[in-house]
């Protein structure tokens, strides 16, 4: 009886997160517009966040995480606040930082004002 289950080898999935963020580190910065395209109601990553498929939650379950990039620090909160049982299955990088009138907020130099731990 051949009680052996394959699996892939944790390394693995370290080493394809870690190239994620690699390659998020090397990306030359892009503009508010674009990242904030990233944040609407038809993007995959908001439905995904608020509306996922049974097979997007059934690979949840297996342990899958997906990282979120370039999303509105109030969508973030909504996810907080409906989806907080699926977190550990989230990872956000490059918040946008949003005023009162939920408008991306800019820095000195007009820059975007994106909140990111250099993880």
């Amino acid at each position: 009886m051949n009680t052996s289950i394959q699996q892939q080898p944790v390394y693995i999935y370290s080493i394809i997160i870690s190239l994620s963020l690699w390659a998020t580190a090397v990306i030359t910065p892009v503009q508010a517009q674009q990242l904030g395209a990233l944040d609407n109601q038809e993007s995959w990553q908001y439905n995904r966040l608020l509306a996922p498929t049974a097979h997007q939650r059934q690979q949840e379950k297996s342990g899958s995480v997906v990282i979120y990039d370039g999303l509105k620090d109030t969508t973030i909160d909504k996810v907080m606040d409906k989806a907080f049982d699926r977190i550990q299955n989230m990872m956000f990088i490059r918040i946008l930082r949003t005023g009162k009138d939920g408008q991306p907020m800019h820095g000195k130099n007009g820059e975007v004002v994106v909140e990111d731990d250099d993880c």
